[in-house]
């Protein structure tokens, strides 16, 4: 299993761009050590499953996080291009719900991540069988149906794909530091932690419960990563997010800036974050235990 540390890259794609430009951007932040590449968000104009899925092709060990505004997604669309994308990618894919509404809705977006989450465990990772003697693809006994009626969605599942090779690809939430400080830790993998602005960033988080696995990332531009080392240093993260335009120019100087190496990688995104592969929300119901 890897270390914990994450350092994530987020490309603001604001014009259209071309695939070859693209895939040397993500090969540079892939050769310089990032983590992740975040594409997607209020600043992109492409298809963020889109894109990845094309740079899945063209990259080996980099995480591919796909933003995605709940507002105007559908679970059953979203969870099959994401359980698409970690197929596709060995394992590689993560993603990173959000809201462009006047004042975003927590509510809808834990909603969005339980069905989403849901519909990608809808197949136990025995389901697929495909025994051609037998004729049998699948054991159905071992295909759920979700039937989840909510305030926002009315989602049936199940899924019509094996589950993801991570089970669940890594789920990315962006809370702001004023928010996390009162305790507010959201289900998720990784935490992006937006600074307050005006606020210090020296001391401004909450303690990590013990036992939270959960990896804190600190959102920083190349001109302020100072406080960004001091957290890093004192174990008050596990790294920093980036965001810079899809140039390789920004992406070699975020890199630079960081103080990034190239370091050994898992075997897929979870393993490379030092977080393990979670067991389906199904079979945990079947255990009595809460999902």
């Amino acid at each position: 299993m890897g270390v914990r540390q994450v350092f994530g890259l987020g490309l603001m794609i604001s014009d259209p761009i071309t695939t070859a430009d693209l895939v040397t951007v993500a090969r540079t932040a892939e050769k310089a050590g990032f983590t992740t590449l975040t594409i997607g968000g209020r600043e992109t104009i492409l298809d963020p499953t889109t894109i990845l899925a094309a740079l899945a092709a063209r990259t080996e060990q980099i995480g591919l996080v796909a933003a995605v505004n709940v507002d105007t997604a559908l679970p059953y669309d979203f969870a099959r291009r994401l359980a698409s994308l970690d197929h596709l990618s060995s394992g590689r894919a993560g993603w990173k719900p959000y809201s462009t509404a006047d004042e975003p809705d927590e509510a809808r977006i834990a909603e969005f991540v339980h069905a989403v989450s849901h519909l990608l465990d809808s197949w136990d990772d025995d389901a697929a069988v495909y025994d051609k003697e037998s004729g049998i693809y699948v054991d159905i006994s071992k295909v759920h149906r979700l039937d989840h009626i909510g305030e926002y969605y009315r989602v049936a599942g199940p899924l019509d794909i094996p589950r993801a090779p991570q089970g669940r690809p890594v789920l990315v939430r962006e809370v702001l530091a004023a928010d996390l400080a009162e305790g507010a830790w959201p289900t998720a993998d990784i935490i992006e932690i937006v600074p307050v602005p005006g606020q210090s960033t020296n001391k401004p988080l909450a303690p990590r419960a013990e036992g939270n696995t959960t990896l804190l990332s600190i959102v920083a531009d190349t001109g302020d990563l100072a406080s960004m080392h001091a957290l890093l240093n004192d174990g008050d993260v596990d790294g920093a997010t980036v965001r810079v335009a899809p140039r390789i120019d920004a992406v070699a100087r975020a890199a630079r800036d960081i103080g990034l190496w190239s370091k050994p990688r898992g075997s897929n995104l979870r393993d490379t974050l030092g977080l393990s592969r979670p067991e389906s929300l199904f079979a945990l119901r079947r255990n009595g235990v809460s999902a």
